[in-house]
């Protein structure tokens, strides 16, 4: 299974915008949890999702780039969108 990361920035935007997108990221197969190779569970920040699949590579993280774009386009923003293929990663808290 392979796991992407996408980071969104809203440009100007407030807190009611972030939910709005919350809800969207998440009507699209999105979450906000990561579970690294640990039994353990991590929030993402603000405005970090994960997508869990079966596909991996340029074609996968491209369609799931798109369904974040559709997500801010949805909100009427401007924003950045980062979209990340990882297939290992750990978390530390401090």
């Amino acid at each position: 299974m392979a796991s992407f990361h996408t980071r969104i920035d809203l440009y100007g935007a407030n807190p009611h915008d972030y939910a709005a997108l919350h809800a969207t990221m998440q009507a699209q197969g999105f979450h906000r949890k990561a579970a690294p190779s640990t039994p353990r569970f991590y929030a993402s920040s603000a405005a970090q999702y994960a997508f869990d699949t079966d596909l991996c590579g340029v074609e996968e993280r491209e369609r799931i780039n798109a369904l974040a774009m559709h997500a801010v386009n949805t909100l009427g923003r401007l924003g950045s969108i980062v979209t990340i293929e990882s297939d290992a990663w750990e978390a530390v808290t401090v």
